[in-house]
């Protein structure tokens, strides 16, 4: 993997398990974050709404985006996972620092 760090590009370390996570992370805004160090991803990513709407209670789903949930040591993005030009661009991202409660919901998931 390549990643461009301060103007110079740069060869990242293979490691089988991490490299696909990295691999995503290189593509996030040219691999600017890289230096953070990947520390998770989830692919096949849903938002849905506070409120249930289905007669089962499951959360409506408001988008059909793939989307891609990537943690790094400083922030948590929300990337575009289409297989498109838009590929990983950043639809959303905080850094710890303004996090206060960060929950992972998986009841969507059957078991």
């Amino acid at each position: 993997l390549f990643a461009n760090v301060d103007g110079r590009d740069l060869l990242v370390e293979y490691v089988e398990g991490e490299n696909a996570g990295k691999a995503i992370l290189s593509r996030v805004r040219m691999g600017m974050h890289l230096g953070e160090g990947y520390i998770w991803h989830m692919d096949g990513v849903h938002l849905s709404s506070k409120t249930p709407s289905h007669e089962n209670g499951a959360a409506t789903p408001m988008s059909t985006l793939p989307l891609i949930l990537m943690m790094t040591a400083n922030r948590v993005l929300l990337l575009n996972g289409e297989q498109d030009v838009n590929f990983c661009s950043v639809l959303w991202e905080a850094t710890f620092e303004n996090i206060v409660l960060f929950e992972l919901d998986d009841s969507s998931n059957p078991r």
